[in-house]
């Protein structure tokens, strides 16, 4: 076994040998009321190996399972392996991950790495840019399904969504202007879809009037790629929604989450017979 699962079998054997040895320790130990307290602030200590243990396989999950490490590195919005993601945070891009969107269309509102995402799970999507030299640089990195508009004036970046003349299953509202966007977004949201808007604690405005649409809200806050702060990411769903997982079962596991535990099935008292 090689690797860091590996690695982690190594840590969990001598986790399981630590804790046997002084468990029989304990045994020997004389005016355990004495010392029982004293043992609870050593063990609890921030000092203690066990401690930095966890402290490090967070730290391995997060700078280098999630990529957050080569994503700060590179000031780019990417994956452990390099490949683009949302510039949202990770608990959304968890989310959306589980999502089958391959028969959606999406609309985004604000272009970059994630116009790629978007385009290798969804069937179509349309996003408009604002800035020159940030459209030049993504346009040709965008698959066949993806098309992208520049639009520099206020008003023309506002009414792209309508271009189309059809409603979306997903909008992503991550550009400029999003209080203007969250005022036209639910108007060209298709019966059962869903509206993402990124750094929603800064666009509390943006959050209320879609709410106001009738739509509800989830908020999954936490790091974001690149980011050295926690930020907030709200979904906004339409009260018919019905977006199916990818998997036979939803939640899966996330990046770093551990098999389920060995629990009793039965976690209460039993219930007594009728008489």
């Amino acid at each position: 076994m090689g690797g860091a699962n590996g690695g982690e079998y190594t840590v969990v054997r001598l986790n399981r040998i630590a804790k046997t040895a002084l468990q029989v320790g304990w045994k020997a130990v004389p005016f355990k009321s004495t010392v029982r307290p004293i043992a609870r602030r050593v063990v609890s200590s921030r000092l203690m190996p066990g401690c930095w243990m966890r402290s490090l396989r967070a730290y391995r999950i997060f700078s280098l399972q999630y990529g957050h490490l080569r994503s700060a590195a590179t000031m780019r919005s990417i994956d452990r392996a390099g490949e683009p993601l949302p510039w949202i945070t990770y608990p959304a891009v968890e989310f959306l991950k589980q999502l089958d969107l391959s028969d959606k269309s999406v609309f985004e509102y604000g272009c970059g790495g994630s116009t790629i995402f978007w385009g290798r799970a969804a069937r179509t999507v349309d996003s408009v840019e604002h800035v020159e030299d940030f459209y030049r640089e993504i346009r040709p990195m965008l698959p066949s399904n993806c098309s992208l508009s520049l639009e520099i004036y206020p008003e023309a970046y506002l009414n792209a969504i309508a271009r189309r003349g059809e409603p979306y299953d997903v909008i992503v509202i991550d550009g400029h202007s999003r209080v203007a966007c969250s005022r036209i977004a639910p108007a060209y949201l298709k019966p059962g879809g869903f509206i993402v808007l990124d750094n929603s604690e800064w666009f509390y405005e943006a959050a209320a009037n879609l709410r106001e649409a009738d739509l509800i809200e989830v908020d999954m806050s936490g790091f974001a790629p690149i980011n050295d702060f926690v930020s907030t990411t709200s979904f906004f769903f339409h009260r018919d929604y019905r977006v199916k997982p990818k998997a036979d079962r939803q939640p899966v596991g996330a990046i770093g989450s551990v098999p389920k535990p060995n629990f009793s099935k039965v976690t209460g008292p039993a219930e007594r017979s009728a008489p």
